[in-house]
């Protein structure tokens, strides 16, 4: 079908028009999605092996690389196969950069403090998708996006010279001079003295065993945790991303409602750094499912009841109050 089709009926030129992934081929969208989050898991798995084996510094780093190169690549892609390759690879290199980065923060910082590391990159994370929904509203071409939106991967390698390795990747790999270095720089920039030699034979433990993907099944009760875990994170990845995902197909205007829905993110976030030492994770977590699932099922009375004039706004309330829920859940899910 002729593209101008479709910039007749929409100013906005995403890739399915452009590859013509419409009519009797508009399955092949969900399947372009769907290998994308594919590539999410391969690279979960993937890079965090990865960085346990070269450490968290170097992954990090792989993963902007080839971050930058699939995005850039994806924008002159000639088929439709070397888009869902490529698109492959994004997912797998931004899984990569999310899962690693969030490893550094945790390890860099104190019990006390991993709180707000943790939650810190949350908000960056809704910063960025209401950039991207700027970005959209003003160039409105998603080649010209994918290329904008790549080039913050190319200010990301000048992160070697500002991120220190993880030292207690550096302590478990017996690497002690150099994660004492670390933590004396640490220091100085928090104004706090430490001795000269941080580490000895009393106070750092030579015999610790790394641990195996499969210790998580090795005994009943943490086979149980472990499985009641993995189902929780493909619900709310599922619904989470199912919503965000699709707030195109609600009524009203495309971006305005992409950007509530990343600046439902904010208060989410907030919400968990209050509310998580006071409540218990296991409290909280429950409770945000809950309110996920109440928001997701008011969605039927707007159907019914909202009428062909207010149907949208209300569901768009109702959509974003079980985003908001899935949003803390998210949020327990990695302190557990």
């Amino acid at each position: 079908m002729d593209i101008s089709v479709f910039q007749m009926e929409c100013s906005f030129r995403s890739s399915s028009t452009m590859i013509n992934l419409v009519c009797d081929d508009v399955y092949l969208q969900s399947l372009a999605s769907m290998l994308f989050f594919a590539g999410v898991l391969v690279g979960a798995f993937f890079f965090g092996f990865l960085s346990d084996k070269i450490g968290r510094k170097k992954t990090l780093y792989v993963s902007f690389i080839l971050m930058l190169i699939s995005t850039v690549a994806l924008t002159w892609a000639p088929n439709y196969a070397a888009f869902v390759s490529l698109r492959f690879f994004v997912g797998a290199s931004a899984s990569g950069i999310f899962i690693t980065a969030y490893i550094i923060s945790m390890e860099l910082v104190g019990p006390s403090k991993r709180l707000w590391a943790g939650f810190g990159s949350m908000y960056f994370f809704a910063i960025g998708l209401l950039v991207v929904g700027g970005i959209a509203y003003g160039v409105r071409d998603w080649k010209y996006i994918e290329l904008i939106t790549s080039c913050s991967c190319a200010a990301y390698l000048l992160y070697w010279w500002f991120i220190p390795e993880s030292p207690r990747w550096l302590i478990s790999k017996g690497r002690i001079q150099e994660a004492e270095a670390i933590l004396h720089k640490a220091a100085k920039v928090n104004k706090v003295t430490l001795p000269e030699k941080i580490f000895d034979k009393d106070t750092l433990n030579t015999k610790v065993t790394e641990g195996k993907l499969w210790d998580l099944f090795s005994s009943k009760v943490l086979l149980l945790r472990t499985l009641i875990i993995f189902f929780n994170w493909m619900v709310v990845s599922m619904v989470y991303y199912g919503l965000s995902l699709n707030t195109g197909n609600l009524g009203g205007d495309f971006y305005l409602n992409f950007i509530i829905s990343g600046l439902v993110e904010f208060p989410a976030d907030t919400l968990c750094i209050l509310l998580l030492n006071r409540l218990g994770r296991k409290n909280l977590h429950c409770g945000s499912m809950l309110l996920g699932g109440i928001g997701c099922l008011c969605t039927i009375f707007t159907v019914l009841y909202g009428g062909d004039g207010r149907c949208c706004n209300i569901d768009l309330r109702n959509i974003d109050s079980y985003k908001y829920g899935q949003l803390l859940t998210n949020g327990m899910h990695f302190p557990y």
